[in-house]
């Protein structure tokens, strides 16, 4: 153990490409809620996703993320310690709040348990940033968390079927719905 970490951010390359390729997304009331109205109704425009599916930037982007998801896979099984990261809100596809659950999907393509992704994004982002008082649920540590309405650990997109978000152990949003 040398202390090394990797911060995958797969989902950074496919984030140019990924509402383009999946306009069915941006009917999730996951996606929607995330989104400024003007936002939406742009990327569900067919001239806007054909657009975004040209030209050689999208196939680098392509080769970037199936490089990425071979890197993750291979460093997880030699032990290397893996962070978690999206760089949302860098550029508009990179939706605040959804990238991270894209990220967690891509970290189960990679290789993953659901199980493991989760302790990627929860217990070793604390611990890589040194904050010992959260990333756990248990006595004494910080209460941030998602209340789920489905098992991710039976599917990863259950991640996004949120019934409610606590911060510093109060409520502080009911469930994501219509």
């Amino acid at each position: 153990d040398q202390g090394t970490w990797y911060i995958p951010t797969v989902a950074i390359d496919e984030a140019s490409y990924w509402y383009a390729e999946h306009p069915q997304a941006l009917q999730q009331p996951f996606v929607r809620q995330a989104l400024h109205r003007d936002v939406l109704a742009r990327w569900r425009q067919p001239d806007w996703q054909r657009a975004q599916l040209a030209g050689e930037a999208v196939a680098a982007a392509r080769r970037a993320v199936a490089t990425n998801l071979d890197n993750v896979g291979r460093l997880h099984a030699v032990g290397v310690k893996l962070g978690f990261g999206t760089d949302a809100g860098a550029l508009p596809q990179r939706v605040i709040g959804v990238a991270e659950h894209r990220e967690l999907q891509l970290l189960v393509q990679a290789g993953l348990s659901p199980a493991q992704a989760l302790q990627v994004a929860t217990a070793q982002a604390a611990a890589l940033l040194g904050l010992s008082d959260r990333g756990r649920i248990a006595a004494g540590k910080r209460a941030d968390l998602l209340v789920l309405d489905a098992d991710p650990l039976a599917d990863i997109g259950n991640s996004q079927r949120i019934g409610a978000v606590w911060q510093a152990g109060k409520e502080v949003a009911g469930p994501i719905t219509d």
